[in-house]
């Protein structure tokens, strides 16, 4: 359930912040043409229920949480992506020391993800970024590859 109003308070769980509604928007429209090869869910991530999260240091407060909005799972064939996407944009801080987070936990070095084997089945974690594409030149460059403005940057971790 999406609102276009953020302050809906008698409809609990609603996706209701303008940058998740505009995500789920743009998502509706990009998998009218999406291949039938890959096998693919979604969920939101709601804080107040599940304990999801990518753990991060933050030198000022210690040990947080990292809470993205959405995760996504994927399958093609015996390969499998684990996608969590956040819909945010650059203006909320610390994207950085998140990043770092992620980075710590499920790639070898910046961009590439460390690969889980089990049987014949492989899987990654990888993490998506939302911003509009008039911000994404503002991104530090080694931060770039987390963040896009494209539906497709999610499917495409499966490649």
């Amino acid at each position: 359930i999406t609102s276009s109003q953020q302050k809906i308070n008698y409809i609990n769980h609603i996706i209701k912040h303008p940058s998740e509604v505009d995500f789920l928007d743009k998502l509706k429209n990009y998998i009218q043409n999406l291949p039938n090869d890959i096998e693919w869910s979604f969920s939101k991530i709601d804080e107040s229920l599940d304990d999801v999260f990518i753990p991060y240091n933050d030198p000022n407060k210690g040990n947080r949480k990292f809470l993205p909005d959405f995760v996504f799972w994927l399958k093609k064939k015996n390969k499998y992506a684990i996608v969590f996407v956040d819909p945010k944009g650059t203006k909320h801080a610390e994207y950085q020391l998140k990043v770092d987070g992620y980075n710590k936990l499920f790639e070898k070095s910046k961009g590439k993800p460390k690969e889980f084997t089990y049987g014949k089945s492989k899987a990654t974690v990888s993490l998506v970024l939302f911003t509009d594409s008039t911000n994404y030149n503002a991104i530090g460059k080694q931060y770039q590859p987390y963040w896009t403005y494209e539906i497709k940057s999610i499917f495409e971790k499966l490649k």
